[in-house]
């Protein structure tokens, strides 16, 4: 009989290895044998990890390591995994909350980010919580979370909150993102995403193979929000939704101004939905569309940028057959 050791859960624990005893129909137990090198960089690790202070930040943590007069290539080296463990994304839209409401979801977050590191240290690193109590899983953690949160709110914010915090307003937010929109602009944003989100579904914009109603759809979509946000902001907002429009605009120059680009894109899906819905397309029709579609381009462009984007290759859809 020797004694060895064998990480379980991220601790070191120790193990008695026996002569190998052949047993019918089992595989020998086999496992990592370490060295006293090994042992001895692992101890110290969990010595960091069970001076972590889920109750303080990451900055802090690092100096409590420091203080413990580990080196500075012991705490580089968990320095990215601590940040990993510790992140708990709380952003939150509060649209028509009271005060004493969003006070009061902002104190459950504090609450439970803590609970949250608590169960993911828990997990990646075997360390358990102060106190030796029970450990909880995130699964756990994140049900509990919402259920403290709905009950601080009133019947009438419930819903408010839903809103202002489901899938489809966080898509919006990172649409939106530095755009600067008003508190309606962001309700109505996050509303007409949401129903489009529930007829459509979740699949972002701009996808090639669509069908027919939801590419009209999502022209109606983009047709609304135009109207919420000016020429420059929704330029933006669309070049992040619609892959094509950065393209495009990108093929224009910066000659050609927010809403001309704007424009121009959305003729070219009008062509397209014009398109499909005919199904086939002679080749006269073919050209009398794209004639069409040149002088709108023209007119949008001006002479000179016409014939700059004429020459790129974004602009097939412009060129007959």
């Amino acid at each position: 009989m020797k004694r060895s050791w064998r990480i379980a859960g991220g601790l070191i624990c120790p193990l008695i290895l026996f002569t190998p005893v052949r047993v019918a129909g089992a595989e020998p137990l086999t496992g990592p044998i370490l060295s006293a090198a090994d042992l001895a960089a692992l101890d110290r690790e969990n010595a960091m990890w069970r001076l972590a202070d889920v109750r303080e930040e990451v900055p802090v943590n690092l100096k409590i390591w420091q203080w413990a007069g580990f080196t500075p290539a012991e705490v580089d080296a968990l320095r990215l995994k601590l940040g990993t463990i510790w992140y708990v994304d709380v952003e939150r839209n509060f649209g028509w909350l009271s005060p004493e409401t969003i006070e009061a979801i902002q104190e459950i977050d504090r609450e439970f980010t803590i609970r949250m590191r608590a169960a993911r240290l828990q997990a990646v690193t075997g360390v358990k919580p102060p106190g030796g109590g029970v450990a909880e899983d995130e699964a756990k953690v994140n049900r509990l979370w919402r259920r403290a949160v709905l009950r601080v709110l009133a019947d009438d914010e419930v819903a408010e909150f839903r809103l202002m915090n489901s899938p489809a307003a966080q898509e919006a937010t990172r649409l939106s993102t530095g755009l600067g929109l008003t508190r309606i602009e962001q309700r109505e944003l996050f509303q007409r995403h949401r129903d489009f989100a529930l007829a459509y579904g979740e699949a972002a914009f701009g996808a090639r193979q669509v069908t027919l109603d939801r590419q009209m759809a999502e022209l109606d979509y983009f047709d609304a929000v135009r109207e919420m946000l000016d020429a420059d902001r929704f330029a933006v907002f669309l070049g992040r939704a619609a892959p094509e429009f950065s393209a495009m605009r990108q093929a224009l120059g910066p000659e050609a101004g927010a809403g001309a680009a704007v424009d121009l894109w959305r003729l070219r899906q009008q062509q397209d939905i014009a398109r499909r819905k005919a199904g086939f397309v002679s080749g006269n029709a073919d050209r009398q569309m794209k004639r069409e579609a040149q002088e709108k381009a023209l007119a949008l462009l001006g002479a000179p940028g016409y014939a700059r984007y004429f020459e790129e290759t974004d602009a097939r859809w412009l060129r007959a057959r």
